[in-house]
């Protein structure tokens, strides 16, 4: 789902950041 390295960008991708 996650394409862009926007960490922080949602606030959502919590567990999306953390194996990024």
């Amino acid at each position: 789902m996650e394409m862009k390295p926007e960490r922080k960008s949602l606030g959502r991708n919590s567990l999306s950041d953390a194996p990024h």
